[in-house]
């Protein structure tokens, strides 16, 4: 007697579940990741910015430089802005991944404990009808010594 689950069919389904909410999780980590290191760059071109001013200002800087420094400055400083919320976007996002595939995770191993107290349970049947057939066939044997 083979063992055949009708859960089988479910748990294949739950694991491509699984599997496709990490492939969107892993997704939305490259996304976060994608984006930090922009918003790092922004970051250290303000902060190369700041000293090249510095230095440019104690040799001597027309106005007209001047201003066009404060305008790059507060570009640079939009451009920040801007990519820290697609930044706190991307991390919202990546949160809800998470919790996605944690999700999918459990339902999956929910499934696959089931399956596995029902194979349990298919092996303990098998083995008490084995022994019973072993049982009736060491009786059957016994009764024919008996006669004999």
């Amino acid at each position: 007697m083979t063992y055949r689950s009708s859960w089988d069919v479910l748990l294949r389904v739950r694991r491509g579940l699984e599997r496709q909410q990490e492939l969107l999780l892993q997704a939305a980590n490259g996304r976060v990741a994608a984006v930090q290191r922009e918003l790092d760059n922004i970051q250290i071109q303000i902060a190369l910015h700041k000293k090249r001013e510095q230095q440019q200002l104690q040799s001597g800087l027309s106005a007209a430089e001047l201003q066009f420094d404060q305008l790059c400055q507060s570009t640079l400083q939009a451009q920040c802005c801007v990519v820290a919320g697609e930044l706190s976007e991307a991390q919202a996002a990546q949160r809800l991944r998470a919790q996605a595939f944690r999700r999918a995770r459990q339902e999956r191993e929910i499934l696959e404990t089931l399956q596995q107290q029902r194979l349990l349970t298919y092996h303990q049947r098998v083995a008490r009808q084995m022994q019973r057939e072993l049982d009736d066939l060491f009786l059957q044997r016994h009764a024919y010594l008996s006669r004999g």
